[in-house]
């Protein structure tokens, strides 16, 4: 069903998968959600050009970390974290003792001012060439902090799969900026879809950007999605508002 191939260009160096969100993805997306009264005014003067952009990138998001999801199980991520969190908290140790050793308070003039210790000069001449190593230090905290980060990705965050991520994490915050509305689930005979199935505008939504990406999706998935763990729902609530 999903349109697979489009008019647009990737850039060079773009992962090589075809982007589903061309002009007739959109229509497909469009009419799903207006399947009910309600939906149909949703999609009144959407930007579509905007709404493509957004589930673009979403699609990029998604393949990135469905891979990063498949290929990296926790034991080995912790593996990997964990000698760069060890030395990111060696270097912060190592620079608060640092400045206790190097720096010395000296009264000049009745002015209180900081100067390198005698012992240290050998070392650090001036009080610039102590800042200058200090700032270098922040830098190797930087990327060793930051690549723990990374290592230490945790799959589905909150929820119980990938699709419940990325239906509560990405597409949720895309429905809200595109159509002005949050989401949510709905009920009732208004919110029946033309096949007679009961839920509302956000899960036909969500199912049709992922059927354009050749990818199933169930309402119950949705529903999941929206009510995460209890021990991570007030975190997943605060991104879906963002």
């Amino acid at each position: 069903m999903g349109g697979k191939k489009s008019g647009h260009t990737q850039a060079a160096g773009a992962p090589k998968w075809d982007i589903a969100f061309n002009d007739a993805a959109i229509d497909r997306v469009l009419k799903k959600i207006g399947e009910t009264t309600q939906g149909a005014n949703l999609t009144k003067g959407v930007n579509r050009g905007e709404l493509a952009k957004k589930l673009e990138t979403a699609e990029a998001q998604w393949r990135t970390y469905l891979a990063a999801h498949r290929a990296s199980p926790k034991h080995v991520r912790q593996t990997r974290a964990k000698p760069l969190c060890s030395l990111a908290k060696a270097a912060k140790h190592f620079k608060r003792q640092l400045r206790v050793e190097v720096v010395r308070e000296v009264i000049t003039d009745s002015v209180l001012t900081e100067d390198i210790a005698r012992r240290w000069l050998g070392v650090f001449p001036t009080s610039a060439a102590f800042e200058a190593f200090l700032d270098n230090l922040d830098r190797v905290i930087h990327v060793a902090e930051g690549s723990a980060q990374t290592y230490e990705y945790k799959p589905a965050n909150g929820f119980r799969s990938p699709k419940e991520w990325f239906v509560g994490t990405i597409l949720a915050p895309i429905f809200k900026s595109c159509f002005g509305r949050k989401a949510g689930q709905s009920g009732g005979n208004e919110h029946k879809s033309v096949s007679g199935t009961e839920y509302g505008p956000f899960t036909r939504f969500a199912i049709a950007v992922m059927q354009e990406m050749d990818e199933d999706l169930s309402p119950d998935i949705v529903k999941r999605a929206l009510r995460p763990s209890r021990r991570k729902h007030k975190q997943a609530e605060l991104l879906r508002e963002r």
